[in-house]
């Protein structure tokens, strides 16, 4: 199996991790985004279906109390005003509950609803006859119609108490799936989380085997390189990018050694050279002494032969003037025969 390049290394880490970020990145969007849907949804579904249901009880509780006012005294001067009460009363719940009916719901709810709505009805139904005719009835008939009243309130009320229940129970459900799924997005971040820690790690590890193992070892090479110790050869046991350092260094030492060696052999050549002129020096010096000694008794003998020259310069001085005399003598002999030899002839 080749061993991986540093470069690929880091190139891989940086790779997961950047994937386990972007996956954490993900879950985190997407258990806010669930998280504000089941915010929204609670805010403008269930929050407000609880409010509407509980506007639309409260109305129709509030419509009997007007309609109770109104028939302990039907012949009150406020029973006018109590009917614009019960009127305004009817229309805000009928308002709550069309909002309500509105809202999205499960097929559950919807049915639930259903009976709810059709309770209510009743209800409003047995008010809105008990407010028309309440003047004209007596107080057996008052008795009857707040009786019915009581009766569909109370089927009303409990029908809307489980439709309550319903929602809470629902709610309750949601809640547990939200819970379920935040510990499910909690346990897979962890795990993300973990597995780029446990990842990060081993390639912390890798890389520091990958790189101070090789550069400690460059580091000593260069040391000893740097004390002059060439002896050392470098093993390159590295593949990566470390190997190739150490193939470079290895290289650098082999080509000092190499030019040592070059330097140390022209050393010794220089040597050997520098003892063949010390000798020849020394024979030269040798030679230079006896020529000396030679030119001295040359001089000795230039000196003698100078004393026998200025004698005999002397002599043949002395030669000459002897000779000039003779020839002094010869020419006065010469004339003197030529005067003899001029007589005879007279003579003759």
């Amino acid at each position: 199996m080749p061993t991986l390049s540093i470069r690929a290394r880091l190139s891989a880490a940086i790779l997961l991790l950047s994937v386990l970020l972007i996956i954490i990145g993900a879950l985190g969007v997407t258990g806010m985004a669930r998280s504000n849907d089941a915010n929204r949804e609670t805010y403008e579904n269930r929050l407000a279906s609880t409010r509407l249901i509980g506007d639309a009880e409260l109305s129709i509780s509030r419509e009997r109390t007007t309609v109770d006012r109104i028939a302990f005294d039907p012949t009150a001067p406020t029973v006018e005003k109590d009917g614009a009460t019960y009127r305004m009363l009817k229309g805000q719940g009928m308002e709550a509950w069309k909002q309500y009916l509105a809202l999205p719901a499960t097929s559950t709810e919807s049915r639930l609803a259903a009976v709810v709505n059709a309770k209510r009805s009743q209800v409003q139904n047995e008010l809105d006859a008990f407010a028309d005719s309440v003047e004209g009835m007596d107080g057996a008939a008052v008795k009857v119609a707040l009786k019915r009243i009581a009766l569909a309130n109370t089927d009303y009320v409990t029908a809307s108490a489980d439709l309550k229940q319903l929602q809470r129970d629902e709610a309750k459900v949601r809640y547990a799936g939200a819970e379920a799924g935040f510990r499910h997005f909690r346990a897979i971040t962890v795990g993300t989380a973990v597995l780029g820690l446990l990842a990060g790690g081993l390639m912390l590890v890798s890389l520091r085997r990958a790189i101070s193992g090789p550069l400690n070892e460059a580091l000593k090479h260069f040391d000893r390189i740097a004390a002059g110790d060439l002896s050392q050869r470098i093993e390159v046991r590295y593949p990566d990018e470390m190997g190739a350092l150490l193939t470079g260094l290895s290289r650098m030492r082999d080509g000092l050694a190499s030019t040592v060696n070059a330097v140390r052999r022209a050393s010794d050549t220089i040597a050997t050279a520098a003892q063949q002129i010390a000798s020849g020096n020394l024979d030269l010096s040798s030679r230079t002494e006896q020529q000396a000694a030679s030119l001295q008794e040359t001089a000795a003998s230039m000196e003698e032969l100078t004393g026998t020259v200025r004698q005999n310069a002397e002599n043949a001085s002395q030669a000459l003037t002897l000779a000039t005399t003779a020839t002094e003598t010869a020419h006065d002999g010469s004339s003197a025969v030529e005067g003899v030899v001029a007589t005879m002839a007279e003579i003759d």
